[in-house]
């Protein structure tokens, strides 16, 4: 979209345990989706990551994606609708205002 458009503020919201189950292409999930996550932090896209695992075995796959982001990283189990929906202000981009990474 920021190719159509450079005054398009992107904002990321990205709920996932972490667990790839398919890729695109011929790395496995896990390497696409760092790969992504590094170019949304290179990018400096503002971004919040939920992390949705449940249960006793925790594998903890989505905190590194999280922190290659640059995301603010919540877990589901610690949120209530009003404080995801407080997060996700906090990260949106002020209208009016230029990316950071815009000169």
């Amino acid at each position: 979209e920021r190719i159509k458009d450079r005054d398009v503020l992107p904002l990321v919201v990205l709920l996932s345990d972490g667990r790839g189950n398919v890729s695109q292409g011929p790395d496995s999930p896990l390497d696409e989706a760092s790969a992504a996550a590094g170019i949304i932090g290179a990018d400096k896209i503002p971004s919040v990551v939920v992390d949705t695992e449940s249960g006793f075995i925790r594998l903890g796959m989505i905190q590194p994606i999280a922190t290659a982001m640059g995301a603010q990283y919540l877990k589901l189990e610690d949120l209530r609708a009003d404080s995801l929906a407080d997060a996700v202000r906090l990260q949106m981009p002020v209208i009016g205002e230029a990316p950071a990474h815009v000169d």
